[in-house]
This record gives structure tokens, sequence and C-alpha cells, in this order.
């Protein structure tokens, strides 16, 4: 089993050696580099230095477009939609839904549907490539209650008819092909410019009715799910169940399945399940195991309580799972 860590970066490449090499002491795999629209636009040190400097170190970087078209999970404040607002999630009258955020939290969603939106996914994966990334990451594709002219196109095209009065059934199936749809389109545009890149996504448990069309997805090499109890306030053992039924899924169509543990948003208090919760997802087989994020996610707005007590036991709880330090 190999280990990851969803790692914010930096832009300087002293201050970026000095955290990778904490990173690959403890006995981490791979980072996962959340990088933001600004950081491909303005702030490219973080895409341009870690990789060579994650390599020299022995650690993998797979890329993740965090927040991307205030789409996908993460940070969400979005260029592109700024430029382009005609890519909005809109409702049936073309209008553009509210946000189900608190205000200024981010901009209003991208359609992943729409062209643009993948157009300029694939300039920043490119600009990554070049920098040296050894695959990418599609963070939490989720369903989109979109009637876009995208949508209402690709709807036409795939299943027939009008989205707008489609029954329920059939916009259910194609909310699930969207997600299917961005991820192998992103992830077969990777492969076309190098064939070993690695493709990875991590589809919710809430959106569990799309891990299937997601698994089927030929150009992608790994599937995950990340079942963070204590963001969703459940007991720990909740874990269990969505983790393993992924692995078993993820393995039945030749994927290569990964988890993830909740390090993020933890309350003062449980951080202690934190471990615990690393010894059952790593008792479940996964080929790989990720936590989120690096030291709590200190100096974000997603940080744990005590971020640095989180970390402890997510560190702790990895190194019962097989984890060696260096």
């Amino acid at each position: 089993m190999r280990f990851g860590t969803a790692y914010m970066g930096n832009y300087y490449p002293e201050a970026i050696k000095s955290e990778l090499t904490d990173i690959a002491k403890q006995g981490f795999d791979e980072v996962i580099l959340t990088c933001q629209e600004n950081d491909f636009h303005h702030f490219t040190g973080k895409v341009e230095f870690t990789p060579r400097i994650a390599h020299d170190l022995g650690l993998k970087v797979l890329v993740n477009l965090w927040g991307y078209a205030s789409a996908f999970g993460g940070g969400r404040i979005s260029r592109l939609v700024a430029d382009h607002p005609e890519v909005m999630v809109v409702d049936e009258q073309g209008q553009p839904r509210p946000s189900e955020w608190p205000a200024g939290y981010f901009t209003q969603p991208g359609c992943p549907n729409h062209p643009k939106v993948a157009s300029r996914a694939q300039e920043h994966c490119a600009a990554a490539i070049k920098a040296g990334a050894d695959g990418f990451f599609w963070d939490e594709p989720t369903k989109f209650n979109c009637y876009c002219t995208a949508c209402r196109a690709c709807y036409a095209k795939e299943f027939g008819g009008d989205l707008a009065t489609a029954p329920k059934e059939k916009k259910a199936a194609f909310r699930q092909w969207s997600v299917a749809h961005w991820v192998e389109e992103m992830s077969r545009w990777v492969k076309a410019q190098r064939q070993d890149l690695v493709t990875s996504t991590c589809v919710m448990p809430s959106d569990r009715d799309a891990w299937e069309v997601a698994a089927g997805c030929p150009s992608l090499d790994s599937l995950g799910t990340d079942a963070y109890w204590e963001f969703e306030g459940r007991p720990l053992e909740w874990i269990r169940e969505p983790s393993r039924a992924l692995v078993d899924l993820a393995r039945q169509k030749g994927k290569s399945p990964h988890l993830w543990l909740q390090c993020w948003k933890v309350h003062r208090g449980p951080e202690p399940e934190i471990a615990e919760a690393a010894k059952i997802l790593g008792s479940l087989g996964p080929d790989t195991l990720y936590v989120w994020a690096y030291r709590g996610q200190l100096g974000t707005t997603e940080t744990c309580e005590d971020p640095l007590k989180a970390w402890k036991f997510a560190l702790q709880g990895l190194h019962a799972a097989g984890m060696k330090p260096r």
C-alpha cells in the first residue's frame, strides 16, 4: 500500500523543499498538489517548482485542479467563471443558480459540460505536465442540476429529447453520465499527452450513484472516495461500508482503488478518531491511502480546530497502517 497527502503548496522553492522534506521523512510516497486557477495565472511557483523538488526527494506529484471553475472540491474562486460567465450553471429559465454556500465562499460554479471549462483545464494541465507533474487528480466531480446550452446539447446527443422535459430517471442518469464524461474527457486528454501520466478521481459517498459510471471510464487509472465522518457528523464506524464498497467496485472494474482520511475541519476533541480511521481504511486494502490534508490544512478556512494535534494523530494512524518513516 502506498501513502499520500494533499499538499496546499507554496510559491517559494525553499519553503516547498522544507515542507516536502518533512512529508518524505514521514514515509509518504506522493503528494496531491492543490492548484487553484491563480496558481497557473499568477502565483506560478507552486506549479513550476514542486515536481522537481518532489522528485529529488523520491515523491510523486499528482496535480489537483482544486476548486476549478468553482465546480469541484476545494477553495473556490474562479478566474474562468469571471472571464466567461456564459459557462455558469443555470436553471430551466437560463438563470444562474444561487449558491448554497455562504456569500463570498466561492464564485458561481461553471458547468463541467461546457467546452470552455474543459479547454482551459487542459491549458492548466499542459503547464503542469511541462513542469514535470506525474499525473492528475480530478477532485470530487459532482452532479449539477444544470440546464445550460451545453447540458441540453449533451442530453440530446446521448439520451435523445429535451433535458428540460425529460423524466426524472433520465435526468438522474444524465447527471451521472456528466460526472463520467468530465473524468473520461480529461483523462483521455492527459493520456494523449503521455500514456504514463496517472489519472485519478475521487467521487464522494453522496454521489455514490455515479461510482459505477466513473469506474467505467477507460482512461481512468484510479478511483477513490472520501468518507469524511467528522465533517458529515457521523460516527466513526460509518466510514467502513462505503470505503469497502468502493475498493470492491474499483477492483471489479480494473481500477486502482484509493481512500481518503479526514484531517481537515476536525473539531477539537475527537482527533484520536483520525488515527482509528486510518487503521480502518488501511485494513480495507486500498492500493493508496491518502490524507487530506498536510498539517491539518493549517492556514486555510478548512483547517482543523487544533490542526497540529489532528496531524499528529493522522501520522500515528498512517504509521500503524504501514507507512514507514524514512
